[in-house]
């Protein structure tokens, strides 16, 4: 006898036999994606269709967009002060500064990419203006060392080049620590893979740099600074005090840690230990 598939009434709502359907012929409500709080935490349908619980996730993500953009155009900028440094020409540092600045989100897109969904996975090609302003920002800052290198005298341009590349380098660090992280929690990892999407997330794009610059890749090096445990640290910052404060505050508390350490390990000549 051929199973009865139609739904049955009851109460005025209808109902399905789980019994005898596919979860494709369940009720649509059934297999709605499920939301989740900006702490990674799953917040029931209920509270999620509440307005204020919806302008918080809207005001979240509005923060953590411009935190990504802020990164990317600091690093855009670092990245073609160093192609700068190495003698490439303007089209040279306007294709290292582009790779930097989009470089590390990059990194961090292709480890959750989900092939069960359509469309691009990386975020600069869901969103050009990424690298449109990556591209805006390295030419900004071709022109301002041009303009420095011109104007000023020798010394204190170089000086200044060094400070800028230092500071911009050090804030991108950690914006794109705590994009990496924020990620992280919305795949809900645990703590260790957390923290090297955070690492990856940070250092992707000066990697790519220093491959394309044939330079040593700085991360790996100790014999100028200490690099690689500032994005670690901010990555750590901002999970910690997750739940604890609003989305900016720790975020600036996050990059301040990463600021921090990086200007400490350069004012004391701080450096990881090494075996040579």
């Amino acid at each position: 006898m051929p199973l009865d598939t139609q739904p049955r009434k009851r109460k005025g709502r209808t109902r399905f036999d789980d019994s005898v359907t596919s979860p494709a012929q369940r009720p649509l409500d059934a297999l709605a994606d499920r939301s989740y709080d900006e702490d990674g935490n799953e917040v029931p349908p209920a509270v999620a269709r509440r307005p204020s619980v919806i302008a918080r996730k809207r005001f979240s993500e509005s923060v953590l967009w411009w935190i990504d953009m802020v990164g990317t155009v600091l690093f855009a900028a670092a990245g073609c002060l160093g192609a700068g440094e190495q003698g490439l020409d303007f089209i040279g540092c306007l294709v290292i500064g582009a790779v930097c600045g989009v470089g590390g989100g990059t990194v961090r897109d292709i480890m959750f990419i989900d092939r069960s969904h359509a469309g691009p996975a990386v975020f600069w090609v869901r969103e050009p203006i990424y690298l449109e302003v990556a591209i805006v920002a390295s030419v900004a800052a071709f022109c301002a060392q041009v303009y420095m290198e011109e104007h000023a005298k020798a010394v204190y341009a170089h000086a200044l080049w060094e400070d800028a590349v230092f500071w911009l380098d050090s804030i991108g660090l950690g914006c794109c620590a705590c994009m990496g992280v924020d990620e992280a929690v919305k795949h809900r990892l645990r703590y260790i893979p957390m923290l090297v999407v955070a690492f990856l997330s940070s250092v992707g794009g000066g990697v790519l740099r220093d491959v394309l610059c044939q330079t040593p890749v700085r991360v790996m090096r100790a014999d100028k600074e200490m690099y690689a445990p500032a994005p670690i640290l901010a990555g750590m910052v901002y999970y910690a005090l997750l739940g604890r404060m609003p989305i900016g505050r720790r975020t600036i508390c996050a990059v301040a840690a990463c600021v921090g350490l990086r200007y400490y390990a350069v004012s004391t000549g701080s450096r990881l230990p090494t075996l040579a």
